[in-house]
């Protein structure tokens, strides 16, 4: 066997696999280490899982956060990104489905930014943070990528931090008690500290909503294609037959 069905992945992997694939339900199969994604695909189904959906969960990959400033600061990614390839299909001629499943998947309403032929993106830009959807054409399959900013979410709260904190200074007089430079110090660099686990939590919350977009997406993408390959496989004139069937049963 070979492909992306013979991959191998280790445990943390496989896990992350069949959350995607039972959307995030705690029955899961249990595997082990170094599994092939088909052996995913085999233990799903023991369990009542659909296993297509485990090969699409497969085909989606984090992309490592760039190391930043933010980054750095916040202790965690304020954007993330996820892709995945999907081989063998064609980019459907109405995108509408891509576009309902971006909205309904982010919860966010947006605008297509660019429609034509082999290229599909969407996008959403809000006060705390932006999404994006990029579907697009290739010579094997399509690429996916679903990208979600939160850097205003992740400032917002340090600027709540950094205020609430002023006002508790001013309070108690901490600047005589410390000085100026030491009570800045504090209050700029505290809220870096205690809202950590807050960040963490967010940026988890993120790389779970745009993976299951990317699910929904990939769904869509698997449909369209199915649809178009029995419309050609059935031809005009076996078309064209099946309809007088269904014509004749109703009218019987």
């Amino acid at each position: 066997m070979s492909g992306p069905l013979a991959r191998r992945v280790h445990r943390a992997e496989a896990d992350r696999i069949l959350a995607r694939a039972s959307r995030h339900d705690l029955q899961r199969p249990d595997v082990g280490d170094a599994v092939t994604v088909s052996d995913l695909m085999e233990a799903a189904a023991a369990v009542g899982l659909e296993p297509q959906e485990v090969r699409r969960a497969a085909l989606i990959e984090r992309v490592p956060p760039a190391r930043t400033f933010g980054t750095v600061a916040f202790g965690a990614g304020s954007r993330r990104d996820v892709r995945a390839h999907l081989t063998g299909v064609e980019m459907p001629d109405d995108t509408a489905g891509l576009e309902r499943a971006a909205e309904a998947g982010l919860a966010r309403r947006g605008t297509v930014l660019e429609r034509k032929e082999g290229r599909f993106v969407w996008g959403e830009d809000g006060a705390l943070g932006r999404s994006t959807v990029a579907v697009e054409q290739r010579d094997d399959g399509i690429d996916v990528r679903v990208s979600a900013d939160r850097t205003g979410t992740f400032t917002l709260s340090w600027f709540f931090g950094t205020f609430a904190l002023s006002v508790l200074a001013a309070m108690v007089g901490l600047q005589a008690q410390i000085g100026v430079v030491a009570t800045v110090l504090l209050i700029g660099l505290l809220p870096l500290i205690f809202a950590r686990p807050f960040w963490k939590r967010t940026e988890r919350r993120t790389l779970a909503l745009i993976e299951d977009t990317t699910m929904s997406l990939l769904r869509v993408l698997d449909s369209s294609s199915t649809s178009a390959n029995q419309t050609r496989r059935l031809g005009p004139a076996d078309a064209g037959t099946a309809a007088v069937r269904i014509e004749d049963r109703i009218g019987e």
